[in-house]
């Protein structure tokens, strides 16, 4: 339990500081300490929600929430979650790993466009 605090608050901080998002980040430091795949990405669904809902409050209490698309991503972020666990039930885990390490491959340059634009 002390080695997923540390991922989780190292994780939060790098989102903190580099606005890298918590999702890009935790599959893979859960499969680099030896959770499946699957469990990865379940566990950051839901590390997802908390996420987001501490983001809004703080939007929220800023008056920077508009409502009407809330419902727009929110619909559309729950429809991709569930399109994308029932390809993930379907595809061989390695493959998984492997299309995960190459998207954060092709993001890299991005994120760090990001962080030193800032």
């Amino acid at each position: 339990m002390v080695l997923f605090g540390v991922i989780g608050l190292v994780i939060g901080i790098a989102g903190g500081l580099f606005g890298i998002g918590g999702a890009a980040l935790i599959p893979p430091a859960l499969v680099l300490v030896g959770i499946p795949m699957i469990g990865a990405l379940a566990i950051t669904q839901v590390g997802v929600v908390f996420i987001a809902s501490a983001s809004a409050v703080s939007y929220a209490l800023q008056g920077a929430i508009a409502v009407p698309l809330v419902f727009v991503v929110a619909a559309t972020y729950l429809t991709g979650a569930l399109l994308g666990w029932r390809i993930a039930k379907h595809t061989d885990p390695n493959r998984l790993t492997t299309l995960l390490g190459l998207t954060l491959l092709a993001l890299m340059p991005v994120l760090i466009y990001r962080s030193i634009a800032l």
